[in-house]
């Protein structure tokens, strides 16, 4: 959004449920470094720790002695969950230290992906699962941005009989609606939202 007027209602009425990093940057390009820096809150100097950047071979288990973001939110009494498509996120990378419960993982043990629906059902999950008289932390990766997106077939009907949306481009003036809808790949529902 911008700070003189309102264009993601949707998105900044999520950000006052949760936490916003105002002052966060990535130390990588690279998925795997970004997300030890981020769940360590410190950079590959300061760790001392040069993962290789690139995929031929796997990156160097995390030294237990790095202290992840998910320990010191168990040790402050929150119940912590994670959710991950990347496997660079889990038990084999080292990196699933302090997550009480929750995995990360590359695909489902048959060779196919974990999609973006599926990893929400399993957030589902967790949420519904989780003790409800103690905060809590969930950390949710999802690879979709890296593949390729199809949608079933019937909400690709539907996006032709949506009326076009008036915007003038020169004065930056006029209204939008979103409308995000989050399905299994069967085409069940999970969450529908919109917003003008």
């Amino acid at each position: 959004g911008y700070a003189e007027r309102t264009t993601t209602p949707l998105i900044d009425r999520l950000l006052t449920e949760g936490v916003s990093l105002t002052a966060h940057r990535s130390c990588s390009s690279w998925t795997y470094p970004s997300m030890l820096c981020a769940l360590t809150g410190q950079d590959q100097v300061s760790l001392g720790y040069w993962p290789p950047n690139h995929l031929s071979e796997l990156p160097p288990r995390a030294d237990d002695s790095f202290t992840l973001m998910a320990e010191r939110f168990a040790d402050a009494g929150y119940h912590t969950m994670l959710a991950s498509a990347s496997g660079f996120l889990g038990q084999a990378s080292n990196m699933d230290q302090g997550f009480a419960e929750g995995q990360g993982r590359f695909n489902n043990g048959d060779g196919s992906l974990v999609d973006g629906a599926q990893l929400l059902s399993e957030v589902s999950a967790l949420m519904a699962g989780r003790p409800e008289d103690s905060p809590f932390f969930l950390h949710v990766h999802l690879l979709d941005a890296h593949m390729p997106y199809v949608p079933p077939a019937r909400y690709l009907t539907e996006l032709e009989t949506l009326d076009p949306t008036a915007f003038d481009l020169s004065t930056e003036e006029g209204t939008l609606t979103l409308r995000v809808r989050i399905c299994t790949p069967d085409g069940a529902q999970i969450m529908e939202a919109s917003a003008d």
